[in-house]
């Protein structure tokens, strides 16, 4: 996979008390890890300070990475939250960029507001990209029947198996990748999430990405948010050592083989 088809989330740092410094602090991240500070950026809505508005801190976001901007990702559903999501949408056409939008669809209800919106051309300006982790098998197909190609999908090892057969991959749009500390990543890239974390459960990293990485048409997305605890030193030690899989990734089928014969030792 290209490094072009990577992207980092800002809640790979800590949740900010206050907006200064907090954009700084994923760009001092990244270059520690990666050496170098042209990283893609996904951006979380919610991973601001209180009281600070959606506008205010997309047109900062957008001031300080420009096209190196990639993805905003929400916990909004279009049942709950068709007013923010077109109030974001009419932010980002107003600054001229296009980019992924990540919602979540929980009920018949979320695809009927969904429509609504495809409907009136909010989504102008951005492509949705649909965590259906918790819809139902219909729901999905009701998705895919009224969409028309208008929006992708997002897996994780969240993903039920069950959801990912009712799609053509070429669907996806985002593959997210959560990390949690250093020491829940072991040496095979068997990753286990921290308790506290919105994201649980544990995969391993090199079997989950074999099905995905050399798809060049999708989008990997580094993720995993910060716990109050985790210090910028914690937080380096655990993007290094999950990125370091990542970059490493590509084993012929032998050693694809030993990776499972060492998850299956590893959870024994």
């Amino acid at each position: 996979m290209k490094q072009s088809n990577i992207i980092f989330c800002n809640g790979l740092v800590g949740k900010p008390q206050q907006w200064e410094g907090h954009l700084e602090s994923l760009d001092s991240l990244l270059q520690s890890v990666l050496n170098h500070s042209q990283a893609n950026i996904q951006f979380n809505v919610d991973w601001r300070p209180f009281g600070m508005t959606v506008d205010a801190a997309m047109r900062e976001v957008y001031r300080h990475y420009g096209n190196r901007l990639k993805s905003i990702v929400t916990y909004w559903d279009p049942a709950h939250n068709a007013t923010e999501i077109k109030g974001l949408c009419d932010c980002l056409a107003a600054m001229d960029c296009s980019l992924l939008l990540r919602l979540n669809m929980r009920s018949a209800e979320s695809v009927r507001m969904l429509f609504e919106l495809l409907a009136s051309n909010s989504f102008a300006k951005t492509t949705p990209v649909l965590n259906v982790d918790a819809c139902s098998a219909a729901t999905i197909r009701d998705i895919l029947q009224e969409a028309n190609q208008r929006v992708r999908f997002q897996v994780s090892h969240e993903t039920p198996l069950t959801h990912l057969e009712l799609f053509d991959r070429s669907l996806i749009g985002t593959v997210q990748i959560a990390i949690g500390s250093a020491n829940a990543i072991d040496e095979c890239g068997n990753v286990r999430l921290d308790d506290g974390m919105v994201v649980r459960g544990g995969y391993s990293l090199p079997q989950f990405l074999s099905d995905y990485w050399n798809d060049h048409s999708m989008k990997v997305v580094i993720m995993g948010p910060t716990l109050p605890s985790w210090t910028e030193r914690d937080n380096y030690q655990r993007l290094n050592k999950g990125y370091s899989f990542l970059s490493s990734h590509g084993e012929s089928r032998s050693e694809q083989r030993s990776t499972r014969d060492c998850y299956q030792e590893s959870w024994a």
